[in-house]
C-alpha cells in the first residue's frame, strides 16, 4: 500500500493456496460390449466406455474479474468487452462501448481493440483488465481488486465426462495373415483442461488449468482441449510365404532358410 492505495496489482503480487474444504477426487467408470464371431476367421466387437470425473483438482481465482457496471451507462464490463471481441474476430471496427468510453477516456473502445488486440481476440478479459489496471487506464478496483493480481487456490471445482464407442474388427491368423482394424467415436467434455498431463498448464504456456468462473463451474463447460471425435487405427502381421514348409522354397537348404525364410511384415 502506497499513500493509502493498494499496489499489489501493479506489482503483479498474488497469493496461492488450497481450498480448506478440499476433498479426494474420484471417477466413475461404465463399460459394456458385445463380441460376434464372423465367417472367414473374423471377429467383430463393440464396446461403450464412459468415464466421469468428479471433484477433480482445478485452480480457481477468488479474486476473479468482477463484472463491474458503468454507473453512467449501466453497461457491464463483460458485455462491452464481448462486443469488442466479436468485432475484432470479424475483422470490423467495434462500435464505441459506453463502459470503456466512460471508464477509460473517449475513444477507449478503439484503444482496447488496438492495444490489447491479442487478448481481445482470444476473449481473455482477465489479462486485458489486468493490463488496463496496471498501467492506470482503469481506476483501482474496477474489474480486478487492486490488492492482488490473483488469489489462486486449488479446488475441487473441475469435472469431466467422457463417452466413447469403441469398435474393432479382428482377423485371426489364417493364410499367414492377421490384422486388427479399430475405430473409436468419442466425446470428452470438461470445464478445465490442458493439452498435456500437466496440472498447472506449463506445457501449454499456462493457457489452461483454470476454472474460468469460481461462482459458476459450468459456465466454461465444453469440449476438452484434447477431445478427439474420430480415431482410426490398425495393425497387421503377414508371414511371408518363403522358406521351408512354405509355398515358396519349401525344400530349400536349412542354411539358406536361416537367411531368407521365416520373415514377417508388420505395420501399425
Amino acid at each position: 500500500v502506497t499513500n493509502g492505495v493498494a499496489q499489489g496489482l501493479a506489482q503483479n503480487a498474488f497469493t496461492y493456496n488450497f481450498d480448506n474444504t478440499l476433498k479426494t477426487p474420484y471417477s466413475e467408470t461404465i463399460s459394456f460390449g458385445i463380441q460376434r464371431e464372423l465367417p472367414g476367421n473374423f471377429m467383430f466387437e463393440t464396446t461403450y466406455f464412459g468415464r466421469f470425473g468428479r471433484r477433480l483438482l482445478g485452480q480457481a481465482d477468488a479474486g476473479q474479474v468482477t463484472n463491474f457496471i458503468d454507473p453512467a451507462s449501466g453497461q457491464s464490463l463483460s458485455s462491452a468487452f464481448g462486443a469488442i471481441t466479436q468485432a475484432v474476430r470479424a475483422g470490423t471496427t467495434p462500435t464505441p462501448q459506453p463502459f470503456f468510453e466512460n471508464q477509460i477516456f473517449p475513444g477507449g473502445t478503439q484503444f482496447v481493440a488496438g492495444a490489447l488486440s491479442t487478448y481481445v481476440a482470444k476473449g481473455d478479459i482477465a489479462d486485458a483488465v489486468d493490463l488496463l489496471g496496471i498501467y492506470g487506464y482503469l481506476a483501482p478496483g474496477v474489474g480486478l481488486g487492486p490488492q492482488f493480481v490473483g488469489n489462486i487456490y486449488i479446488t475441487n471445482k473441475s469435472f469431466s465426462d467422457y463417452n466413447g464407442l469403441l469398435t474393432s474388427l479382428h482377423k485371426k491368423l489364417s493364410h499367414g495373415l492377421q490384422f486388427d482394424f479399430n475405430y473409436t467415436y468419442s466425446h470428452s467434455i470438461d470445464n478445465t483442461s490442458v493439452p498435456g498431463n500437466n496440472f498447472s498448464g506449463e506445457s501449454a504456456n499456462f493457457s489452461g488449468g483454470m476454472v474460468c468462473d469460481a461462482n459458476d463451474v459450468r459456465r466454461c463447460r465444453g469440449n476438452s482441449e484434447f477431445d478427439m471425435t474420430h480415431l482410426i487405427s490398425g495393425d497387421a502381421v503377414y508371414d511371408l510365404p518363403v522358406g521351408r514348409g512354405r509355398a515358396l522354397g519349401s525344400n530349400m537348404p536349412r542354411v539358406l532358410n536361416q537367411i531368407i525364410g521365416g520373415w514377417q511384415l508388420a505395420g501399425i
